[in-house]
This record gives structure tokens, sequence and C-alpha cells, in this order.
């Protein structure tokens, strides 16, 4: 059966005869080049072949990651979408590339579960999707409920940082202060080390986050009357003295 040239064959065959051409006319490989658009070194090497020579051009070399793609495929069908966790997996199995490889392989399917997913990528803002993650799903509508568990299934940090989020709001509100020791260890065996900096600060202060969890009385009230006092000194732009301060607390009480 014949074969069919490329385009990448034919473009260099008609290269090299009008390299040649030219040459027969006694032109020079610096004229050549400035006339064909060509480098110098790219005329010499036409030059000293007797025919055209091979094209490499539409012939894709096979990548580092060919002989790891089933275990790719396999491993995000399991729900594993995180590019740096699947990377450390294939290092382990003897791969020599570099993360971004991987990542630059896994995007169209990351792509197409963002196209799948009715809520557009930029639809929700940080604040609100940490929100979001910290809602009950039974009050979430429909695409919010489609965005988080989309969402999770893209990172397993994600879906740890829900778990240990609600779990926390659970101590808080049922007041569970013998569990507060538990969650923090639970936090310092993850590897989520925003939280673990967060469970160390509440580990620092202790007691008065124990105190919190079991006693029925707040200082939210005398909080929100500093934070009250504080607005009203701005307003005067620090030109008024105690008096007039005391008598712009009492008049707006």
């Amino acid at each position: 059966m014949p074969t069919t040239a490329s385009p990448f064959d034919e473009q260099t065959q008609r290269r090299y005869e009008a390299i040649k051409g030219l040459r027969e006319k006694g032109h020079g490989i610096r004229r050549i080049a400035r006339d064909l658009g060509l480098q110098r070194n790219t005329v010499r090497r036409y030059l000293r072949c007797d025919t055209a020579p091979p094209s490499n051009k539409g012939r894709r070399r096979p990548s580092r990651l060919s002989q790891f793609a089933g275990h790719l495929k396999h491993r995000w069908g399991e729900g594993e979408h995180n590019a740096s966790s699947l990377w450390r997996e294939l290092v382990g199995r003897g791969y020599k590339g570099d993360v971004s490889s991987v990542q630059k392989y896994v995007r169209r399917w990351r792509e197409t579960i963002t196209m799948s997913c009715p809520v557009p990528p930029t639809g929700f803002s940080p604040r609100r999707t940490a929100r979001l993650l910290l809602t009950d799903e039974r009050k979430l509508n429909e695409a919010e409920q489609v965005f988080i568990t989309r969402l999770c299934k893209t990172n397993g940090e994600i879906t740890m940082l829900q778990t240990l989020g609600k779990e926390f709001q659970r101590l808080v509100k049922e007041r569970s202060s013998e569990e507060f020791t538990a969650w923090c260890e639970k936090v310092r065996a993850g590897e989520i080390s925003e939280l673990k900096n967060w469970a160390k600060g509440l580990l620092s202060d202790e007691a008065a986050v124990q105190a919190a969890m079991r006693s029925e009385w707040s200082n939210g009230q005398t909080e929100g009357q500093v934070n009250r006092l504080k607005t009203i000194k701005r307003q005067m732009y620090g030109r008024a003295k105690f008096d007039l301060l005391r008598a712009r607390v009492l008049c707006a009480s």
C-alpha cells in the first residue's frame, strides 16, 4: 500500500528545492537565508544533504506518563483528583517527571468536571465557599450542593477540612468540652497546616476555651460595647476629651 507523505515532509522537500535552486544561481548562504526567512545554519544543513532531510515535525514523542496512563485513570475514577498526590504516587512507581506534567495531563479531566457543574468556578468567592462547606447540606440549594460535592471530590484535604469544621461546630453547640482535646488530636494528626496552627492557638488558651464551652455566660455583650465605644471615639478624630466622649456614649444610649 503506498504511503502518503505528511504535510511536514512536503514542506521540507519544497524548502530543500528552493535552497538548492538559489544556490545553483550563485546566491550565497546569507542571501538565501534572508530571501527564504531561514537561519543560516539551516541553509548550511540543507546544502550538505543530497536529498531533503527527514522532518521530525508532526511525530510526537511518547510521553513519560504513557506507561502510567492506566494508573492515573484508575485513581482519578476512584476520586483522587489532586495532581500533587497523583504525582507522588507515580514517583513511588518509578516516574521521573515533574509535577507540572501530571497537572497538564489531568487538566482535561478537571475541565470536564468543571463543565458538568451547574455553578461556574468563579461563581462563589472563597469566603462564600468556606461558609457553604460548614452549612448543613439540607439548607443548600441544588446548585450549591452540586458545587460542594464536586469540590470535595476534587481535593481530599477539603473534605477533611469540612469534616473537622462541622465537628467543631457540633462541639460548640452541644458544649461538649470533654471532646475538645480529642478533636485537637485529630487536627494535629492531619496534614492541614492552617488548621493545625489554629488548633495550636486554641490549646494555648485551653482553659478559656473549655470554660466557654461549659458556661452559659458569654462576654459577647461586653465586646460589643467596647467595639461601639471605639467607633464613637474614632468619629471624634482624637480632638475631644473624655467628657465629650462620655456625653456621646450616654446620650446615644
